[in-house]
């Protein structure tokens, strides 16, 4: 077992999850393991520190209570939530996950990072990512899930590598005549699913993933310069975000520890990871609190103080913008 320090209350059952209790029988996929960080990882992966949703891959893992296998070999959802809501545990599929929010917002959550999409983003999530979800209300999404059985049936391996290229990101803006074209394929797709007319589905899939592709390179093509001589850098500003949330006062004191201008860190941060540094920041500080919301009986006062925030005012606003809910309630609510 690792030396790695839990939660509060908190053990590692012998599938080695994290739970609340030793009569918590949930087991992880085979070869994934909690890193020092108590981070689910994958023992032959090798995980970047930004990598975000893309990042957790593996084959073979187990059938469990977390899985969620959609029915088809490619398969179309559409969701509208009319009340905030929380999807409580992290589940992972056995499929990919394309996810387009048509309207509202909603949030992310991985193991090693959370997002929040705005109307028209897309996020992409592999195959047995952990995740969870959280939403507003007035939330409409469509989803479309599709797995090895789809991909093994229409490409050859070379073209399954181009075609996913944009799931090396785990999330996109879409522009509006990319998101109008995708929403329209996808429909177009789920009339062919559901008759199981999947030779029909194979044109409208294969444009979609070329948009998201096309806007992944763009993206990535208009930053290129900078993020090659800017990668070193923002490996090690993560790790240090990451390692001293709890004791960073504000953006000077990371730009002084790295002897460069707050602009100049705003900017490549920036250019590199599409977030601010402060939004990185908060969403790590956030994370930690759920954590500790959860697993211990600490005051919210002396939460918003562990995780960083030198306000409980300051983190009760923050929380609530990220997750729709204070503090208070999301206690309640995993209670």
């Amino acid at each position: 077992m690792d030396s790695a320090q839990l939660p509060d209350g908190s053990w590692l059952n012998p599938g080695r999850i994290l739970v609340k209790s030793r009569t918590d029988c949930d087991q992880l996929p085979d070869g994934f393991r909690l890193n020092s960080g108590w981070i689910l990882t994958n023992q032959n992966s090798t995980i970047h520190p930004h990598a975000g949703p893309a990042a957790m891959r593996h084959k073979g893992a187990p059938m469990n209570n977390n899985l969620y296998t959609p029915e088809k070999m490619i398969q179309i959802e559409y969701t509208k939530h009319t009340q905030n809501y929380d999807m409580g545990r992290f589940h992972y599929h056995n499929a990919y996950e394309l996810l387009l929010l048509q309207e509202g917002e909603y949030t992310l959550i991985t193991l090693d990072n959370a997002c929040t999409l705005k109307k028209h983003d897309v996020s992409l999530i592999t195959p047995y990512c952990m995740h969870k979800s959280l939403g507003r209300a007035g939330n409409e999404r469509t989803l479309m899930y599709f797995d090895e059985r789809y991909l093994n049936r229409y490409f050859t391996e070379k073209s399954r590598s181009l075609l996913l290229t944009c799931f090396q990101t785990g999330h996109l803006s879409l522009p509006q005549k990319h998101y109008e074209e995708t929403l329209q394929l996808l429909f177009q797709i789920r009339s062919f699913s559901a008759k199981k007319d999947f030779d029909s589905t194979y044109p409208a899939f294969v444009r979609i993933l070329s948009l998201l592709t096309q806007t992944y390179r763009q993206a990535a093509g208009a930053e290129e310069e900078t993020q090659k001589t800017s990668a070193p850098l923002i490996a090690e500003l993560i790790t240090y975000i990451n390692q001293n949330y709890s004791t960073i006062r504000s953006l000077d004191d990371i730009a002084d520890h790295f002897y460069i201008t707050k602009y100049h860190l705003c900017r490549l941060f920036r250019a590199a990871t599409k977030s601010t540094v402060m939004d990185h920041l908060n969403g790590i500080r956030i994370l930690q609190a759920c954590s500790l919301l959860e697993n211990t009986s600490k005051s919210i006062t002396e939460i918003s103080y562990a995780c960083g925030f030198h306000s409980s005012a300051y983190f009760s606003d923050i929380f609530k913008k990220a997750l729709g809910m204070s503090p208070r309630a999301y206690r309640k609510l995993k209670s």
